[in-house]
């Protein structure tokens, strides 16, 4: 978690077990014994600490000289062959960016203490200064496999502590590998997951395949049948060990979502993401039904009744996309600054943007026709009201909430909310159709809008004050 300290969960209760303490600055790498006996940590400090997971008690706690970037657990071993009571061995490597130790824990009967010893792991001579991002046992016995930072693979001999040889595999760092039988998975930063064979100074490529975005982890399932990865993009594959062919199995935007929409049906949905990503998911098996890509970063989406999805941007300008992807027309420079909301009636395309303007476009030939200019911020919702299709609603950050008549093209009702500004705005398809907004300050605001008035019943969400960014009724109640 980020602070200093560890929590460790039993599985099958769900409780934590303990909460440990002692490691310096934000926990930067765990790593449990095999026996599961201990558990060591590190944070970004020099301090490294080893818990014992039979009382939660500090066994070990001692200081290098320089920050571990990487812990692993090496081979255990018989403490003193001579004596009647034979006591495990355990070894440690720890990876700095000044080189690598090796420490043995070990039990003193005489200070009825665990002890340790540290041993330095000798390099070339020329010295090799790496950041380890990933480290694991080699298939073969008595090595140990480190990947870089630089992308190289690096091999050290644990039985004889000793730099053996260093293979370059990418140019943007060797972030997470896993091994299987007489086989190394490793996965980098370029968005490639290689699949190596070899031993000692021997080492070869035999087959590889790209993922999408950074390859941030990689996990064998318990049978080995089946390697998983994780990437910065989002997403999550499943690829075949043997062959190396991959499935997207997963997958979250990578960024903050500026809005999401939903078309005629509620099986579905449309999100884009600051990262000009626009995704329709299916609401079935949250599958990814659409995956597209837009010049600039988005920042709202709406559907409209052909299918099409048009995009409000980051720079002012409006993209349609149909449902393949293929942009169909646009709308440059629609606002000054981002196009923060998006509706439409069929005829015509409402946007409103930061400049607090909510403009009118014809459908058919994206013409301006009139504008709204009341808002002082940015404008945050836009909706057709579902009684009466002659008013317009929006919202905006400057707390207000306006309805204009499409006909005589006039404000005809004003509500000013007394704390925080208006974040969303949905309309309920029951009752008496009262437009719900989301505030700033945790607020949700049911608004009765029948009559000349606004009568406003406010629900709190967050008590910290925490802002709602969205909220949305689905097309169909159920």
């Amino acid at each position: 978690r980020d602070a200093s300290q560890i929590v460790v969960w039993n599985v099958e209760t769900k409780q934590p077990m303990y909460r440990l303490t002692g490691v310096d600055g934000t926990v930067s790498a765990v790593a449990f014994s095999g026996d599961d006996r201990f558990l060591v940590g590190t944070g970004r400090g020099n301090f490294i600490a080893i818990w014992d997971m039979q009382t939660g008690m500090v066994a070990q706690f001692f200081k290098c000289d320089r920050p571990a970037t990487s812990l692993m657990w090496g081979a255990t071993s018989i403490a003193d062959e001579t004596r009647r009571t034979k006591l495990t061995r355990y070894s440690l490597m720890t990876f700095h960016a000044n080189g690598i130790n090796v420490h043995f824990l070990e039990y003193d009967i005489k200070s009825m203490s665990y002890v340790i010893n540290s041993q330095i792991v000798r390099m070339p001579s020329s010295g090799l200064t790496r950041v380890y991002e990933t480290v694991t046992s080699s298939p073969n016995d008595g090595e140990v496999l480190c990947g870089t930072q630089a992308g190289e693979l690096i091999v050290i001999s644990e039985a004889s502590q000793v730099y053996r040889a260093s293979l370059p595999l990418s140019s943007n760092g060797l972030t997470s590998m896993a091994v299987r039988n007489d086989s190394v998975f490793a996965g980098a930063g370029d968005g490639v997951v290689r699949k190596l064979s070899g031993a000692d100074v021997h080492w070869s490529v035999s087959a590889e395949t790209a993922l999408s975005g950074k390859v941030t982890s990689l996990q064998l399932n318990a049978s080995g049948s089946m390697l998983y990865a994780g990437t910065a993009s989002g997403m999550l594959y499943s690829i075949n060990p043997d062959t190396l062919e991959s499935n997207i199995i997963a997958e979250n935007p990578a960024s903050n979502v500026a809005a999401i929409s939903f078309g005629a049906s509620s099986d579905s949905f449309y999100s884009v993401d600051l990262d000009g990503h626009v995704r329709c998911w299916d609401l079935g098996d949250y599958s990814t039904l659409l995956r597209t890509a837009v010049p600039k970063q988005g920042s709202s989406i709406l559907i409209i009744e052909s299918g099409d999805v048009v995009v409000g941007m980051s720079n002012g300008a409006i993209e349609c996309f149909d449902a393949s992807g293929v942009r169909q027309w646009n709308i440059p420079n629609a606002h000054k600054g981002a196009v923060t909301a998006l509706n439409s009636d069929g005829a015509l395309i409402f946007s409103g943007g930061e400049d607090g303007a909510t403009r009118l476009w014809t459908h058919s030939t994206r013409k301006f026709v009139a504008q709204f200019h009341d808002h002082t911020k940015a404008v945050t919702g836009i909706l057709i009201d579902r009684g009466d299709k002659d008013q317009l609603h929006t919202s905006g950050l400057d707390r207000a909430q306006y309805t204009y008549s499409l006909r005589e093209e006039r404000r005809i009702q004003y509500h000013l909310n007394k704390e925080g500004g208006l974040t969303s705005m949905s309309q309920r398809l029951d009752s008496e159709l009262e437009l719900v907004t989301s505030t700033s300050d945790g607020m949700i605001l049911v608004c009765n809008h029948c009559c000349s008035l606004f009568f406003v019943r406010r629900i709190c969400i967050f008590r910290k004050k925490t802002s709602v960014n969205a909220e949305i009724c689905t097309p169909v109640l159920h």
